[in-house]
């Protein structure tokens, strides 16, 4: 009778593919500065410093929204409705026009009959007698409170605030306001590297890399796997940085029909300093030094915008920690930093990980400034190129959490999101096709490719409490 033969044990045409492990999964974050020792710095990606904050989360898709609470109170900017004939005489009311910038597209804004504005400067007060929000721009018609105060000569946009309200006996309520929300979109970008050698080169250098505590990690981790996660941890570097986000409209970021991937859009995301410089605070300080009058002006800032953190994160270039050091060395000796309340509080409680990490902590203002020097900032072939100065740059960041208005969820104000579903992650993907090597053989050429992978996006809320400090 015909010999018949097991089902799946046949063979057939295709290839083996040994999935190998990385070192973002294997290791804990503290190992990382010993497995990049070799390249002569104690390199901590940006990424991965998110993780150690615990600032990291799955997505299922490559594109996520969330939304931020606009201010529940506005400034107004105010100029004269007739600058050739200015208020008179004390006591005389006037009509002035709203800025363009503060009308919505639905020509609503915030001035409302009965309120107070208060005048830069001399803090005079104003009655808004009268709105027109028929046509733009807007019209106030303002009262001085005292008659012997002179309505002001604006002759441009002057912004003013709305201090107070007032109302007359038995009349009625003021006209309702709305709060707003903003939403705020962000990619993940997915970033690529691979690393080749023919098979002869393999017994050229060291393969395996032994770990301080003389434990081998053979069998897991070699150099080339190194070279190549080192790379990729620049490329996510350098995006998280200043990475501009993808125009999803823009053809010229498509993926060419004839090529794998065809039609796709090359999705990049969007980075931190980008957030920041676009909606943040600036501030300019003395290249030769950085005075503890400037931690002053964050901090000073930081409650200006309704900052309730009590911790924040100084990313700083090299060369700015050096000058931050060296005109405050007696300063950051004798804060009286509590380092118990900042590992508990900033790194869930273990020590380790936060050595690893790498800061110093300075406090004032009832602020915890966490100072963190960036590397990829002062990296000669990255951001410390000629005339690139990132090593001379800082970004300080409140660490804080909100819930989200529309989904009463709870996010962090900066975190990184990476694309994982069902028990598959591509937060870092390593995987290695050889025909030489240790390990299995699954090619008949005499060489080996390391193949990296990983789909990751930054998540940044709130950017208008940042401030970027640059030299002047």
């Amino acid at each position: 009778m015909p010999y018949t033969i097991a089902a799946n044990t046949a063979p057939v045409a295709s290839m083996y593919t040994e999935q190998i492990m990385s070192m973002h999964d294997v290791f804990k974050p503290q190992a990382i500065p010993t497995l990049f020792a070799r390249f002569g710095n104690q390199y901590m990606p940006m990424f991965q410093i998110f993780r150690s904050l615990g600032r990291e989360e799955a997505i299922a898709g490559d594109e996520w929204f969330g939304w931020e609470e606009n201010w529940y109170h506005a400034t107004v900017h105010l100029v004269l409705a007739d600058p050739s004939t200015p208020p008179a005489n004390p006591g005389d009311p006037a009509w002035y026009l709203l800025d363009d910038a503060d009308v919505d597209a639905k020509l609503n804004s915030y001035p409302r009959v009965g309120n107070v504005i208060t005048a830069p400067g001399t803090f005079d007060q104003y009655y808004v007698k009268e709105v027109e929000k028929n046509v733009l721009p807007h019209r106030l018609l303002l009262i001085p409170v005292l008659k012997t105060t002179l309505l002001p000569d604006v002759q441009v946009s002057t912004e003013m605030v709305i201090s107070t309200n007032a109302f007359g006996a038995g009349t009625g309520q003021p006209q309702s306001t709305v709060l707003g929300s903003t939403k705020k979109s962000f990619i993940a970008q997915i970033f690529k590297e691979t690393i080749g050698a023919e098979g002869s080169q393999l017994v050229n250098e060291k393969w395996y890399k032994v770990m301080d505590n003389g434990k081998s990690v053979k069998g897991w981790y070699s150099p080339g796997y190194m070279r190549g996660e080192y790379l990729m941890a620049l490329a996510m570097d350098g995006a998280f940085t200043w990475g501009e986000e993808t125009d999803l409209s823009d053809p010229n970021l498509t993926v060419p029909g004839t090529e794998p991937g065809g039609g796709n859009i090359i999705k990049t995301t969007k980075g931190i300093m980008r957030h920041a410089t676009e909606e943040g605070f600036g501030l300019d300080y003395d290249e030769t030094a950085f005075e503890i009058t400037d931690f002053d002006q964050v901090g000073l800032y930081y409650k200006s915008q309704g900052i309730t953190s009590a911790f924040s994160m100084g990313w700083l270039g090299n060369r700015f920690m050096n000058t931050i050091e060296n005109s405050l060395v007696d300063y950051l000796k004798n804060t009286g930093v509590d380092y118990t309340t900042v590992v508990n509080s900033v790194f869930k409680g273990d020590k380790d990980l936060a050595v690893s990490v790498g800061f110093s902590v300075l406090k004032k203002g009832g602020i915890t400034h966490i100072l963190k020097p960036m590397d990829a900032w002062s990296n000669p072939k990255v951001f410390g190129a000629a005339g690139y100065d990132m090593d001379k740059w800082g970004l300080f960041t409140p660490l804080a959490s909100f819930t989200d208005p529309k989904t009463k969820k709870k996010l962090d104000n900066i975190a990184t999101r990476y694309r994982a579903m069902d028990g598959y992650s591509r937060r870092f993907e390593t995987w290695t096709v050889q025909g030489a090597g240790n390990g299995l053989k699954v090619i008949d050429i005499d060489k080996t490719n390391t193949y990296f992978r990983s789909h990751l996006g930054l998540q940044v809320f709130k950017a208008n409490q940042f401030v970027v400090a640059k030299p002047q």
